[in-house]
């Protein structure tokens, strides 16, 4: 069985590296981020990392090969 991980959304860019680096020293098979936050009312979209931008940053920092956006 293969797990995958979804990444906070409303983090900061070095913390959600963070996260999918010790995901993937884990191994956790897949990282997603959300494109559409479940938190809206307390966050605002300015906060709120841009998951494709995000998940091609973390294309070249991590050898996970499924990466994914949630719709």
């Amino acid at each position: 069985m293969q797990i995958g991980l979804v990444l906070p959304d409303h983090a900061r860019w070095e913390d959600v590296v963070e996260l999918a680096l010790g995901a993937e020293r884990l191994g956790v098979g897949s990282l997603w981020l959300s494109d559409l936050s479940d938190d809206r009312a307390t966050t605002s979209a300015e906060d709120a990392i841009e998951p494709l931008m995000a998940l091609a940053g973390l294309a070249r920092v991590t050898a996970v090969t499924r990466l994914g956006v949630l719709l």
